[in-house]
């Protein structure tokens, strides 16, 4: 995603000859702040899976077409923002996949799952910088296709091991601890639900 959003503004001065593309970010946002909100509820209600590689498949196809779809106003407009649900709609089903996996390590998973987002911005970006250089600007939805699928792909994989992996039992001590944390938070609800 970043191969390409990172260069979003000279691909816009570019294919569409604008002068000024907050207008067109502002549609970008529209529909990051549209995924997000929804990425919850459709966690929640699907399980993380399906959010999971519809938002992939759908971010591979707005990337393949990319250079097609900013050459008009409309089209530009439109992409940005499916590009920005989709794009969004990634993240908390992937937090909720991994909490599932092993919710005991909740703290750490979290952490490792930011630190490879960040790490992905910057591999991102330096691919398409690379890309710049290399070949033409228009190139860069292609690249981001292909990282698309690529993610895709690493998802597959990582769910076939996770679904392989024997699941391991609870110890007593950290079964103990969410018992007293499920122990609280029933008791500071009820206490909530008095008042």
């Amino acid at each position: 995603m970043y191969t390409v959003y990172t260069y979003i503004a000279p691909l816009l001065h570019h294919s569409l000859t604008l002068t000024d593309i907050s207008g067109m970010l502002l549609v970008s946002g529209l529909g990051v702040v549209i995924g997000n909100w929804s990425g919850g509820f459709i966690a929640d209600r699907f399980g993380a899976k399906l959010p999971l590689n519809v938002s992939l498949v759908v971010l591979a196809l707005v990337f393949a077409i990319l250079p097609l779809v900013l050459t008009t106003l409309v089209g530009a407009l439109l992409a940005l923002f499916v590009w920005g649900i989709a794009g969004s709609l990634v993240f908390i089903p992937q937090q909720h996949r991994l909490l599932t996996l092993a919710p005991q390590h909740a703290n750490v998973i979290l952490a490792l799952n930011n630190s490879t987002l960040y790490l992905g911005i910057a591999g991102g970006s330096a691919l398409g910088g690379v890309i710049v250089q290399v070949a033409l600007l228009n190139t860069l939805g292609w690249a981001g296709a292909a990282c698309a699928l690529l993610s895709l792909l690493v998802l597959f994989l990582s769910m076939q091991v996770s679904e392989r992996a024997p699941r391991l039992p609870l110890t007593p001590q950290e079964d103990g601890a969410f018992a007293v944390d499920l122990a609280e938070e029933t008791a500071l609800s009820q206490r909530e639900g008095q008042k």
